[in-house]
């Protein structure tokens, strides 16, 4: 009997952009990353338990966790709790591509090529079921270099807690990266100003450091919630 050729999970051209930052299964290996975002009132150091996403963030500030099922400030931090839920993993989900993007229940399509400065980056509109996350409304558009294979640009929408979906399309560059445990990861993000759904000239950059990946899976009593804290609704 002749055995049936299994559908690879990935177009050719997404499976050759993971490969060109490490590999899936490489990413799959890790149980913890932990980045920091250098910020003018205080840097925030976060912490991903990369198995099950529960998340830690820490300032001088404030403490935001994610223990599996709620999502919580401390009492005595000056977050918006009505913000939290939101931002618990924004920065993580935009930092931790592409793989992100490998997930479970994501549906990918080809996307038309993104033009900038003379360069066509070949591209993948890429979706969610409708039972995944907070947001499975939300469109993604990954954009890599035709040589390099490097993802280059991300289109994205947002439509958490707006009820509908969104067609407006915001775009971050991806120029600088870094290679932690043979994993290749952003230095910095930078958002672009948009003009007739197409990037034009940097409106606001975000710079990393201090990041690590760990075979080991973190503490679970980190992500723990305080008796105190303030819970962040959905």
């Amino acid at each position: 009997e002749t055995a049936e050729e299994e559908t690879p999970r990935f177009p050719e051209g997404l499976a050759n952009l993971f490969d060109a930052h490490g590999s899936i299964d490489k990413w799959k290996s890790m149980k913890m990353l932990k980045f920091g975002i250098i910020k003018e009132k205080g840097d925030e150091l976060h912490t991903v338990d990369l198995e099950n996403r529960k998340t830690l963030i820490t300032s001088n500030d404030y403490t935001i966790g994610y223990d599996g099922n709620e999502v919580w400030v401390n009492k005595d931090g000056n977050f918006p709790v009505d913000r939290a839920r939101f931002y618990h993993n924004l920065y993580f989900y935009f930092y931790a591509m592409p793989f992100v993007l490998s997930d479970e229940g994501i549906t990918y399509e080809k996307a038309e090529s993104l033009v900038y400065d003379g360069v066509t980056y070949p591209g993948f509109k890429i979706y969610f079921a409708s039972n995944v996350g907070d947001s499975p409304n939300d469109n993604y558009y990954m954009y890599y270099h035709p040589e390099t294979n490097l993802m280059q640009w991300l289109g994205y929408t947002v439509t958490y807690g707006q009820g509908k979906p969104s067609d407006k399309v915001n775009f971050i560059r991806y120029g600088q990266w870094m290679t932690v445990k043979g994993l290749v990861i952003p230095k910095s993000l930078e958002w672009y100003e948009v003009e007739n759904g197409i990037p034009t000239k940097p409106a606001n950059k975000v710079m990393f450091k201090g990041t690590t990946f760990s075979l080991e899976k973190p503490d679970v009593s980190l992500f723990n919630m305080p008796e105190d804290a303030l819970i962040a609704k959905k």
